[in-house]
């Protein structure tokens, strides 16, 4: 365990530092993985190809369809969350979805959370913005 967690910390420094690359020799380690950390390492691999230069939209359609029943049902909802994030575009644009996953929904509504490289929190300027809450699964 210790050591896929290193494999994934290791690649999301090189991610967070813009060496996508590299971070993708890490995670790609990691991506038959079925732990929360392989499924993480899958969420960011398809991150990476849909908004660099790296861009693969089917790859990364590809790699979230090979994790949306894992992520689904894994009782960690900050896995859950960064799925729906991530689900909730399409090729870098939000989906305007009428579905809601209300467990994430409730989770993320007042209290900040860091996953990946990115903060989410309940939007408290725009009653309609619904980054944080859309989701495909109900």
């Amino acid at each position: 365990m210790l050591e896929k967690l290193v494999l994934y910390l290791t690649g999301t420094i090189h991610q967070g530092t813009g060496d996508l690359l590299q971070a993708l020799a890490y995670y790609e380690n990691l991506l038959n993985d079925p732990s929360e950390i392989g499924l993480l390492a899958t969420i960011n691999t398809a991150i990476i190809f849909r908004g660099s230069d790296h861009r693969d939209d089917r790859r990364a359609d590809f790699l979230l369809q090979t994790v949306e029943r894992a992520c689904s049902e894994t009782k960690n909802a900050l896995v859950k969350a960064a799925f729906c994030c991530v689900r909730g575009t399409e090729r870098g644009e939000l989906i305007k979805s009428k579905y809601v996953n209300p467990e994430a929904n409730e989770m993320i509504s007042d209290k900040p959370w860091i996953i990946g490289n990115f903060s989410l929190r309940g939007c408290k300027w725009h009653s309609s913005c619904s980054i944080s809450r859309s989701c495909l699964w109900s």
